[in-house]
């Protein structure tokens, strides 16, 4: 799985933004979260989705960062 993160005002937590629709995003930067371990296998999965976010995306404001949320990656393969 893969999500944008975005603010819940007032706190320190970021959360899907589809899934919260007070959520909001911070402008100039992608936070996107990805499930799952990056491998070989899963580096033409991991690119897809995160070419994606960045082709769905309508704000105002050019993206200028990417931050990812990669705490629920297990496992990463430097040779991927």
């Amino acid at each position: 799985n893969t999500a944008v993160l975005g603010n819940l005002e007032g706190t320190e937590t970021y959360v899907p933004v589809k899934l919260y629709g007070q959520a909001k995003e911070v402008p100039g930067v992608k936070i996107f979260r990805f499930d799952g371990p990056i491998t070989f296998a899963s580096k033409d999965w991991f690119e897809t989705k995160l070419l994606k976010m960045f082709m769905q995306d309508t704000s105002e404001v050019k993206v200028h960062s990417l931050i990812l949320d990669a705490g629920s990656v297990g496992t990463i393969d430097t040779s991927a």
